[in-house]
């Protein structure tokens, strides 16, 4: 599949940095009939935004009250 003739990828990516990863699936679904849910899904992955760690500082540890 050549993902630079996908319509919709920049707005999924706007919808993916957001959080909102089920929404940019549906959105490249919705923006190009022929793909299937697993290739949308593929696509949304690329962008390597969901799996980024979070540093260290920025975690937010439990208190224990006594």
């Amino acid at each position: 599949m050549n993902w630079i003739k996908l319509q919709g990828v920049k707005f999924a990516r706007y919808l993916a940095a957001k959080g909102r990863f089920v929404f940019a699936i549906k959105h490249i679904e919705l923006s190009n009939p022929g793909i299937s849910h697993g290739e949308a899904k593929s696509v949304v992955a690329s962008f390597h935004l969901g799996d980024a760690h979070r540093r260290e500082e920025n975690l937010q540890r439990p208190i224990r009250a006594l």
